[in-house]
């Protein structure tokens, strides 16, 4: 369901795209109309990266490391990933825990990470301000 989701914003995205093309040429602006046509062909070309199962496999090894060398680092006894203060390499990680965290058992097989990202990190003053919830953020990205 989500996928189809993803699917359908960019078919929407896509086609609000065309359509200020048709208007830029239609009201004689070319160069901006030619934007359009490079932002279109842009987006189909990350519709295509995004679904090459090679590139995905790649992505999810990677991100995988990222995650256990993660795990490593807290296993040391440090509360953040570069020590025992909040870092840059936490700010990064905030970020993409955020993204990942949703996944179902992509924490749950990491102890350290999972309590350093529930009990730290999303416990910081400006973790609501930053990252929404999913429902606000799925109403601001629909139409």
């Amino acid at each position: 369901a989500a996928t189809q989701i993803l699917k359908d914003i960019d078919d929407f995205r896509y086609k609000f795209a065309n359509k200020q093309r048709q208007i830029a040429k239609d009201s004689g602006k070319d160069e901006l109309a030619e934007w359009y046509v490079a932002k279109m062909k842009a987006m189909q070309e990350m519709q295509q990266r995004c679904e090459d199962k090679q590139l995905i496999a790649e992505n999810e090894a990677e991100l995988q490391q990222m995650l256990d060398r993660s795990e490593s680092l807290l296993k040391g006894g440090n509360s953040y990933l570069a020590g025992d203060a909040y870092s840059l390499a936490d700010v990064v990680m905030t970020a993409v825990l955020y993204r990942v965290g949703a996944a179902k058992g992509t924490l749950d097989v990491r102890p350290k990470l999972n309590r350093y990202y529930n009990e730290l990190l999303k416990r910081r003053p400006s973790f609501d301000r930053v990252f929404p919830s999913a429902f606000d953020a799925a109403t601001a990205v629909l139409p």
